[in-house]
């Protein structure tokens, strides 16, 4: 068993890495921290100025997506570096504007992502995959990587904040749990 001090700051989320040797938590404070359980240390991944705490973390189950949500509303997602086991920022999604994001959760084909919150509401966006666009050479703008799915958008008619979701294994619903 080893502890880990996060100098006297709460760790509201943490998520175990796929490859099992890295521990990804957020705290109090709005940091996410990776911690190499092989080397006993942490590295920043992101750091908020404002300081406004991170509620939920997800990590897709082939490792390439993490995504980080918040007390304002907003989800930092990072893809995993094809060159190294960096993640790097991809987008700041507004998922819930002035509510807090209580859980993040992608599906397991990795293909939508579901935001739970206080407004009541479960959202499910869609990972869209487009090809690279060089915007040095394309006037092409290059889309959002998460866009609201028009088939599913948002999940309303929970009583109380919803905290919890997950989906099923073949993708197709999404199960939440809502304080009513």
């Amino acid at each position: 068993m080893r502890n880990f001090d996060n100098n006297g700051v709460m760790v509201n989320a943490a998520v175990l890495h796929p490859n099992q040797g890295e521990i990804i938590f957020g705290d109090q404070s709005g940091r996410v921290r990776i911690w190499d359980l092989t080397e006993n240390v942490p590295k920043e991944l992101y750091v908020d100025s404002e300081e406004v705490p991170i509620r939920s973390l997800a990590i897709s189950k082939n490792a390439k997506k993490l995504v980080a949500g918040n007390n304002q509303g907003t989800c930092f997602i990072w893809e995993a570096s094809e060159d190294s086991d960096q993640f790097v920022p991809m987008q700041e999604l507004v998922a819930h504007p002035d509510h807090y994001v209580l859980k993040c959760q992608f599906s397991p084909d990795s293909k939508f992502l579901a935001t739970c919150s206080s407004d009541k509401t479960c959202v499910v966006w869609q990972l869209y995959e487009h090809e690279s666009v060089d915007p040095e050479t394309s006037d092409q703008e290059a889309e959002e990587p998460f866009e609201e799915y028009v088939d599913y958008s948002v999940l309303s008619g929970h009583g109380g904040w919803v905290w919890d979701c997950d989906f099923t294994a073949d993708n197709n619903f999404v199960i939440t749990v809502s304080t009513d």
